[in-house]
Formats: C-alpha cells, sequence, structure tokens
C-alpha cells in the first residue's frame, strides 16, 4: 500500500497525477486537495471512498497542512509521499509593475505552503522511506516568471534545512 498526499488536484497535472497514481495499483490511496470540490469528489465517486479522501481549502493556509496530515494517518495510517503540485503563476509582470500584495501570495502559496506541509509530514515521511515531488509547469522556464525556478531552488534548500540529511535531500523529486 502506498499513501500520496496531492495539493492542487482539482485540474491540470494534480489531477492527472491523481487518477494515474490510482489507476497504477488498487492497493494505492491519495489524500487529494484543493479549493473546488466537485472535481475531488468525482475521483473520490470513481476510486472509491475507501482508497479516495480529501479536504477542500486554500493551500496556503498553515490549518490545512495540519490537517491533510492528520487525515492522511487517521484514515490511511501512513505517508509515502507528497505531491506538491498547487501552485500560482501569478504575477506575471515586470518586477517594478508587482506590488508586496502580489509577491506574498506567489510566496504563500508556491513556497510557504510546502515548507509547512512537508516539515509537519517529515516524521511519517521517514518511517516509510518517502518521498517529495515538487511539480512545476513549462511556465517556470520563461524569463518573465523565472521567479518560479528561484522558489523551487529554494524549496530544495528548505527541504535540506528540515531534513538536515543529504541522503533525505535524494529523496527529492523536482517535475
Amino acid at each position: 500500500m502506498s499513501v500520496s498526499i496531492i495539493t492542487g488536484a482539482s485540474a491540470g497535472i494534480g489531477n492527472s497525477i491523481a487518477r494515474h497514481i490510482l489507476d497504477s495499483s488498487s492497493s494505492t490511496k491519495v489524500l487529494l486537495t484543493a479549493r473546488s470540490e466537485a472535481p475531488l469528489k468525482q475521483i473520490s465517486e470513481k476510486y472509491g471512498e475507501e482508497r479516495v479522501s480529501y479536504l477542500i481549502g486554500d493551500i496556503a493556509d498553515e490549518n490545512l497542512s495540519s490537517a491533510l496530515v492528520s487525515k492522511a494517518i487517521e484514515k490511511f495510517g501512513a505517508i509515502n509521499s507528497i505531491i506538491a503540485n498547487a501552485g500560482v503563476l501569478e504575477p506575471v509582470e515586470s518586477v517594478q509593475n508587482v506590488t508586496i500584495k502580489q509577491w506574498k501570495k506567489l510566496f504563500d502559496v508556491n513556497y510557504f505552503s510546502v515548507v509547512d506541509l512537508v516539515s509537519k509530514a517529515i516524521p511519517h515521511l521517514k518511517k516509510t522511506n518517502g518521498n517529495v515531488i515538487l511539480v512545476s509547469s513549462g511556465a517556470s522556464t520563461k524569463s518573465t516568471v523565472s521567479v518560479c525556478l528561484i522558489l523551487r531552488l529554494c524549496l530544495l534548500i528548505a527541504y535540506y534545512l528540515l531534513t538536515r540529511s543529504t541522503v533525505w535531500l535524494g529523496r527529492l523529486r523536482c517535475l
């Protein structure tokens, strides 16, 4: 049995990852999160409540990270992977046109939410020799949004600092 927490699972890459994982083995279980309930409910209905659970909310809310870890352990008994897919692209502007409020939103969703979730899940990930997978789109390679690349590098550094282990650094995957 493998248990994955998948953020940003209501559409696009996150939704596809969830379905792929569930299709890959009948013993896989997922805890999904997103701001939209309908797509998560569809996945739960298709694959069954014994394999799929979900929480609705904004990943930048620290309470959601705590709830995800608690629910994964309570319902499935373990956490084998975190797939950090939730993210925002905005602001896609020249730096001089972006407000501090916009930067804070970007960092809250794309950086701090991942650090928060991973830090709360580390004890459980260590028990399963688990993985953390960071998902980013091709948009992060464009010069106007190169801040996304900086964020992913910051996440690699934060992951190392949270785990204090070069072995664990090797368990981090970026897609």
